[in-house]
Order: C-alpha cells, then structure tokens, then sequence
C-alpha cells in the first residue's frame, strides 16, 4: 500500500488506516 494517497483535487492525505479516500 501506498504511504500517501491522492485525492481527486490533488491533496495527499496520509494514510491511517481508514482504507481508500
């Protein structure tokens, strides 16, 4: 799994374990 993932407007969000933004 990616550290970060890409939201639609183009932030990185950390991932936490919350599972695909």
């Amino acid at each position: 799994m990616e550290k970060y993932v890409t939201l639609n407007n183009g932030v990185k969000m950390p991932r936490l374990g919350f599972g695909v933004y």
